[in-house]
């Protein structure tokens, strides 16, 4: 089967349309449904975010631990994410700074809840960097030029 996604609009005797999110309208015969795996992902309870929150190395331990609390907090309060199973945790020492997972659950089967919930709880985890003082880490590279410096070329006239 093609790799599309949409919606069903229409399930017939000998095909399924499906509207796709470009808005164009795909006919597939009920056969091909025989033979693959359909993963209808309107009918999920959760939906899953995960993502890397990165900060700067000069934080003190203690702020970290503080913002970690923090998030935690957050999602503990936040009305729609899923309480009893989530992970906010300091996870890896990358080149230029500190990352902290964040795996959590929005509870709805719905999109546009979904992008509202993400929003408020990226606004909360902003507010509270903020509040305690928590800087982001922006990807940098320092660049050294290693090579002596080359001699003034000489012209002759």
């Amino acid at each position: 089967m093609d790799d599309f996604e949409g919606t069903v609009e229409n399930v017939g005797i000998r095909s399924t349309a499906i509207r796709t999110f470009y808005n164009s309208l795909v006919n597939v015969p009920n056969a091909t449904f025989i033979k693959t795996p359909v993963d209808n992902m309107g009918k999920r309870a959760y939906r899953r975010y995960k993502s890397v929150l990165r900060v700067d190395y000069h934080t003190p331990p203690d702020l970290i631990e503080s913002f970690l609390e923090g998030i935690r907090e957050l999602v503990r309060n936040h009305p729609i994410t899923r309480k009893d199973y989530f992970h906010i945790r300091l996870s890896d020492f990358s080149l230029s700074c500190l990352e902290i997972l964040v795996y959590i659950f929005f509870e709805t089967d719905d999109w546009t809840l979904e992008l509202e919930g993400r929003e408020r709880f990226f606004l909360d985890v902003v507010k509270l960097a903020e509040t305690l003082g928590v800087q982001f880490a922006f990807p940098r590279q320092n660049v050294t030029n290693t090579r002596e410096k080359m001699p003034e070329p000489i012209l002759r006239t």
